[in-house]
Order: structure tokens, then C-alpha cells, then sequence
């Protein structure tokens, strides 16, 4: 838990230089632009003067880096304080990051295997994981299962350190619907996202979100047990319906749009827009009406049931 900390989840635009089949057409439609620079200050500085909170961002796309003013968005969050967490394809040249890594807390390369040049990809993802906790969020499609199995050995052995998730997605543009996974893929899974690499020689920079991959299960028989976030999914125990939960107290979600949100789930609707400067953060915990959690990050908000006592963070 970081009680001082305002997670922004941020879909940044739906502009992407990439166009995966798996990935759902609002990341790369182009529909929805970058916001400028100076309507992106004005809101972020209210939201933290308003909720007494440090701001880290989840920043996501689309793909962020290609928006013109990132770089002085970067330099803007270094001067407030704020921490940026960067979910990025990692398209950008070693030059860029060579020259920008300092501005950015944590780096997430999220890996398309129809899509990466892997010699490119692994050579910045050494330079970046020698400077910064990188998380590689190896996206699991599974016509591409002996490419990606091959690829992640091999990252492992030039990276022992690095932090690999294997995402298991969902069907595009359905209702969080996965892909069918085979036996040997699952246990693939659950083998490379229970894995303990090597233990970096370099201080972890603040807001240590990528860290954080398992739910803390507290029963009503007072057991505590750990699952990872993506063997929820697999298991189908990402129900929670009529639980509380803490979304939109330590996560908010902005849309491509600027729509803001509670979360990624989009409990309780809209409760504002950037452009607009018309919103109101909640300041009670949310009732799920969710037929499934599907997001990650949100999986790992604090929730309990009002009536069985179980609680989940």
C-alpha cells in the first residue's frame, strides 16, 4: 500500500505505431490525439494539490512516446516531484533512452512478438535494466506460443535480473473474453511469472508498483495466501461482484478521450474530463457491479465483502 501516492492510470492517445491483431482497435484507431502540454499541467497540478497526494503515472497508449511534448512532459514531472511509470513498446532508439532514462521511475516494455526486431529489443532492455527495475510484459499469443518461448529463454539467459510478467489476454474489442490457452502454455505461464530472477546490483528507484504482481488473500478464517494476478485470471477468481473496493481513492484511470474514470473497469461512469476541468475524484470506496475484474493493476487495489469479512489487497 502506498497511502500517499495517487496512481494515474493514463491512455495517453490512441495513436500507436503498431497494430497487433490481439490489441483492441481504441489503443490504435488514431480516433483520439495527445492533449497539449499545458492542459496536462493545469489538471495534474489541481489533482494533487486536491487529493494531498504524490502523483505516478501509469502512462500507456497507444503508444506514449510518440506524443511531441513527452519529453517535456518528462521534465515537468521531474520538477513537481511526480513519478512516471512508462508502459511503452520500446520502438524508441538507444540514443532516447540513454538520454531520457533519469526522468522515468520504472520502464514496462510491453513485448509484441508479430511485431519486435528481438536482437533491437534486447539490447535496450539490457541498457534500461541496468539503470532501472524493467518489467517485460511479454503479451501471450498463442498462435506465437514457440516464438515467445523461445525469445523469453534467451532474454533470460543475456538478463538473469530482468522481470518478466506473461499477460494473458482477452480477445479483442469482446468483454473480456481470453484466448483459450492449452495445458503446456498455462503451466508456461506459471512457470516464467513464478520465477525469481537474479537480484539486481542497483537501488530500485521510488514507486515500486512493477514489483508488486501478487494479491494478499486475508479469509475469513484469518489465512493469509498470495495468488498471482495472472493465475487469477486463468482460474476465473477475478469476481468480486458486490465486494468494495478501493478504486478511484488510489487509482484513477483517464481515457483516451481525457474521460476520467475510477479505474479501467469504469465503475460508477464518468467523473470528469482533463479538457473539460470538470471533475470530482470520489472520496468513498466503490461498490463492484462488475461481472469480472480484468485489469491487472486493479486486481491489486484493497477490496473486502461487507458481509463474509474477506479482504483482499
Amino acid at each position: 500500500d502506498c497511502p500517499d501516492v495517487l496512481s494515474v492510470s493514463w491512455d495517453t492517445s490512441s495513436v500507436c505505431n503498431y497494430s497487433c491483431s490481439y490489441c483492441p482497435s481504441m489503443f490504435n484507431d488514431g480516433k483520439h490525439l495527445f492533449p497539449d502540454l499545458k492542459v496536462v499541467d493545469r489538471f495534474f497540478t489541481d489533482l494533487s494539490h486536491i487529493s494531498k497526494k504524490k502523483l505516478f503515472f501509469e502512462m500507456k497508449g497507444g503508444e506514449p512516446t510518440l506524443w511531441r511534448q513527452f519529453d517535456d512532459f518528462l521534465a515537468l514531472c521531474n520538477e513537481k516531484g511526480w513519478g512516471v511509470g512508462l508502459v511503452t513498446n520500446g520502438t524508441k532508439p538507444l540514443s532516447w533512452w540513454e538520454k531520457h532514462l533519469h526522468l522515468i521511475s520504472q520502464v514496462g516494455i510491453s513485448m509484441h512478438a508479430e511485431r519486435y526486431k528481438f536482437d533491437e529489443m534486447l539490447e535496450k532492455i539490457v541498457y534500461i535494466n541496468s539503470h532501472r527495475r524493467c518489467g517485460i510484459m511479454y503479451n501471450f499469443y498463442p498462435p506465437l506460443f514457440e516464438k515467445i518461448k523461445n525469445d523469453v529463454h534467451h532474454l533470460i539467459e543475456k538478463v538473469p535480473s530482468v522481470f518478466i510478467v506473461m499477460t494473458v489476454l482477452s480477445r479483442p474489442d469482446t468483454e473480456n473474453e481470453i484466448y483459450h490457452y492449452e495445458p503446456e502454455m498455462k503451466e508456461f505461464i506459471a512457470q516464467i511469472n513464478n520465477r525469481v530472477g537474479e537480484k539486481p546490483h542497483y537501488k530500485y528507484p521510488p514507486f515500486p508498483f512493477l514489483d508488486t504482481q501478487t494479491a494478499s488473500i486475508l479469509d475469513s478464517s484469518n489465512s493469509t495466501s498470495n495468488m498471482d494476478r495472472q493465475d487469477i485470471k486463468l482460474k476465473n477468481q477475478n469476481v468480486w461482484t458486490g465486494w468494495k473496493c478501493n478504486v478511484g481513492l488510489d487509482r484513477i484511470h483517464i481515457a483516451t478521450d481525457g474521460s476520467i474514470y475510477r479505474g479501467q473497469c469504469r465503475q460508477d461512469g464518468l467523473i470528469g474530463n482533463i479538457h473539460s476541468g470538470e471533475w470530482n475524484i470520489p472520496s468513498l470506496p466503490a461498490t463492484c457491479e462488475k461481472e469480472r475484474c480484468f485489469c491487472g493493476a486493479e486486481m491489486l487495489l484493497k477490496k473486502w465483502n461487507p458481509q463474509l469479512v474477506s479482504l483482499i489487497k
